[in-house]
């Protein structure tokens, strides 16, 4: 019984780990939020974004991989307690790269998305 409850409960603290970053998916973002913009303004918008993608990207693989390591020495996911998980920040910018390619796309006919 007790082995039962631990096994529970290890697995209740694993479920709250941060996830690695390639496991995030995008979220929804209308393109529809961009439609203001000009196709300048556009580019450097998606410009931007890519590279808060990136900057995310490689928080999330540390905070997984530090969400690992400190489950397994102390039973805590340490890096998600205090904030680290950045999953929500990572899918919301991989979604505005979607809608903001789609935007450079429909705004600057004459070439791809930068």
């Amino acid at each position: 019984m007790k082995s039962a409850a631990m096994m529970l409960t290890a697995l209740a603290l694993v479920a709250g780990c941060a996830s690695r970053a390639d496991s995030v998916r995008p979220m929804r973002i209308p393109v529809s939020n961009y439609a203001s913009l000009s196709c300048g303004e556009a580019r450097e918008q998606l410009k931007l974004t890519r590279q808060r993608e990136a900057e995310l990207t490689v928080a999330q693989n540390i905070a997984a991989a530090d969400d690992a390591l400190t489950t397994a020495l102390t039973g805590l996911p340490m890096r998600s307690l205090i904030g680290g998980d950045r999953s929500r920040d990572l899918a919301r910018a991989r979604g505005e790269v979607i809608a903001l390619e789609q935007a450079v796309t429909q705004k600057c006919p004459e070439a791809a998305p930068a």
